[in-house]
């Protein structure tokens, strides 16, 4: 990936970013701050006899300069695989620089150091893209699948695969939302993502505070503003 400065006359593209595609290839690409980009790179991996796609969150300048990972870090400790690297999920505009995103934990049992995590499950965290300082914005749940944030850098919708000890091989994800300026969850709906049945939040607008759904209507997916 290139970029270039059209406000200077006779400006060559600058490499930011590239992939040999052996197995990593370069997906999105999108600008967090006037000299900074946050890319998903993605690839296939080999484990044991199965071929396993992954992705990556990485940040970089736009001449290809401080390239950190935005993922979380795994080591010769940490307990499986971790085939998803996250997504973003608020650009948190007001602020140059930093996102929020989705990140998947696994524990990290090392010997004899203090440092070793149990955390499991995906979470959401406030990330420099700069620096990779990372705020925890929800601690991870084993059985969260999603988070929605209002884009005011808060998370105001939650999916999970489980509800009191349901069955984890159900097609059903269960919806809770938060009140606008509180912390506790409360039930929203569920949705069945086979049959495409029930509610399945897209997106919450902050001002409105309203959610946001597809609905089908006449073989046509409609946008839907729900209080």
């Amino acid at each position: 990936m290139y970029t270039l400065r059209v406000d200077k006359d006779g400006a060559k593209p600058q490499r930011a970013l590239a992939a040999d595609g052996r197995p990593q290839r370069l997906g999105t690409c999108h600008w967090v701050s006037n000299e900074r980009l946050v890319c998903e790179v993605y690839g296939v991996t080999r484990v044991d006899l199965e071929l396993l796609p992954f992705t990556r969150q990485f940040a970089v300048n736009a001449d290809g300069g401080n390239q950190k990972l935005l993922s979380t870090k795994r080591n010769a400790y940490t307990h499986g695989l971790q085939l998803g690297g996250g997504s973003i999920v608020d650009w948190l505009s007001n602020q140059d620089g930093s996102v929020m995103m989705t990140r998947i934990y696994s524990p990290d049992n090392h010997p004899g150091i203090k440092l070793a995590s149990t955390q499991l499950g995906l979470g959401v965290d406030k990330i420099d893209t700069r620096t990779a300082a990372t705020v925890a914005v929800e601690r991870p749940k084993p059985d969260a699948i999603e988070y929605i944030s209002d884009g005011r850098g808060s998370i105001r919708v939650m999916g999970l695969e489980t509800r009191h000890g349901g069955n984890e091989n159900s097609p059903i994800i269960y919806y809770s939302y938060r009140k606008q300026g509180e912390s506790e969850w409360q039930e929203l709906t569920k949705y069945n993502y086979i049959d495409r049945v029930g509610f399945e939040p897209f997106a919450v607008d902050h001002d409105k505070n309203v959610v946001y759904r597809f609905k089908k209507k006449r073989s046509n997916d409609v946008l839907f503003a729900c209080v």
